[in-house]
This record gives C-alpha cells, sequence and structure tokens, in this order.
C-alpha cells in the first residue's frame, strides 16, 4: 500500500508536456491546428507577423511568448514543432532557451538557406519589409546553434519537383538546405512543403519522439492535447 501510494503521489505532482508551435512564412497558427490536436500535451501557438516583421524582431516575440508559457508551467519540459521560417525564428535564440526545454523539432527548415528564395527576390521583396527579404538574401550561417542539451529533430520533405532547386526537395526547400552543422536527427518523409505539418508519418514521428523524451525524464508526463 505504501508503495502504491508513493506511485501515485509522484505522478499527481508531475505536470504535463508542453509543446510551442512556430508556423511558417505568410502561414498563421491555424496550419499546426491538426498536428496540435494529434498531440498528447498542453500546445501553445505563437503567431507572428512574418510579411512586415524581421527574423530579429520575431525572435524576440517569440523570447517573451516563451517566458510566459514558461512562467504557467514551472519546472516542466517544453518542446518546439516548427515549420520552415518559424525554424530560423527559433534558432536565433536557441542559445537564450530555458535549460527545461528538451526538443526542437524543425519541419522543412531553410537552415541554410533557400535557393527558390534567391530566386524569387524580386517577388519576395514586394511582400514588406519582413522576413520575406531576408529568405531572399540570407544564408542563415549567422544564426545561433542549438545547445546539446536539446535534442534537435529535422523531419525534411521529399515530394517535390521543382527544377529550380536541387533535388530532392519539397518542392520549395532543398533536402541538404535543411542540414545544420551541428548534430541533430534527420528523418525524409514522402511530403511537400506547404503541408509537411498534416503529413500522417511527420505527426507519428513527433508523436513518437515527445513520448521518447518525456519516458526518458522523470519530472514530466504528458497531458491531454489542447490548443491555446
Amino acid at each position: 500500500m505504501r508503495l502504491l501510494l508513493l506511485i501515485f503521489f509522484t505522478f499527481s505532482l508531475a505536470a504535463e508536456s508542453v509543446v510551442i508551435t512556430v508556423h511558417g512564412y505568410m502561414r498563421t497558427h491555424k496550419s499546426m491546428h491538426k498536428l496540435a490536436h494529434e498531440l498528447d500535451a498542453t500546445v501553445y501557438h505563437f503567431e507572428y507577423p512574418s510579411r512586415t516583421k524581421t527574423i530579429d524582431e520575431n525572435a524576440s516575440a517569440l523570447s517573451q511568448f516563451i517566458n510566459e508559457v514558461d512562467a504557467k508551467h514551472p519546472n516542466c519540459e517544453m518542446h518546439f514543432v516548427t515549420h520552415s521560417l518559424g525554424g530560423i525564428i527559433l534558432r536565433k535564440i536557441a542559445s537564450t532557451l530555458p535549460s527545461n526545454v528538451s526538443n526542437a523539432i524543425l519541419l522543412a527548415p531553410p537552415n541554410q538557406g533557400s535557393r527558390l528564395g534567391k530566386v524569387l527576390s524580386p517577388l519576395l521583396k514586394t511582400f514588406g519589409r519582413g522576413a520575406g527579404r531576408e529568405l531572399a538574401r540570407r544564408d542563415f550561417s549567422d544564426l545561433g546553434e542549438f545547445p546539446s542539451t536539446i535534442d534537435v529533430i529535422v523531419i525534411a520533405g521529399t515530394f517535390g519537383f521543382n527544377p529550380l532547386i536541387a533535388f530532392p526537395n519539397d518542392g520549395k526547400v532543398a533536402l541538404h538546405e535543411t542540414h545544420l552543422k551541428t548534430p541533430h536527427k534527420l528523418f525524409k518523409v514522402r511530403a511537400c512543403h506547404s503541408m509537411i505539418m498534416c503529413n500522417s508519418q511527420v505527426i507519428k514521428i513527433i508523436s513518437e519522439e515527445l513520448h521518447a523524451q518525456s519516458s526518458n525524464r522523470s519530472n514530466c508526463i504528458l497531458g491531454r492535447s489542447t490548443s491555446k
């Protein structure tokens, strides 16, 4: 009986796992809703104006958002799931992330820049002064890297047939452009760039990675899925 009470008490004190999503360029948090509802976690969506704000400005806002979520869930595991430009914004503040961040899962991130962005630079520059212009000219080699304490997973799509960029690609980002210089786990899936977050295989990979992280740590357990 004492053992059973101890086990119950331990789990009752454990907090749920928290996921923060960061959408891609010219998208909204709604693009991440299907994914969020499939995750066994409390999910917060970070919304940002990609057309009017720069990467630095959006990264600063994300940092403040993270602090607010962290204050609501002290000592709880925190995870990130980003799409495309969202991964670049997260990288900008990677070195300042809270110590309770377990992993960062980046979907189709242009970690080495985007050749397509450069080809379409005249068009991108017409969409305001924000991150579109940076996609058109930067290779993002100057951005921060994730610390070794965070497990980084890159999920890259290969279901693209864009002759303007190297194969394989997801239609917008080439496979090699998703790679990081620092250690990370890479999954290649048959998915296109714009809908990779809705792909069933991608959702399964994310769920398994989050479950594996939570199983390996004793301070948190997975909670019920919600969107906020």
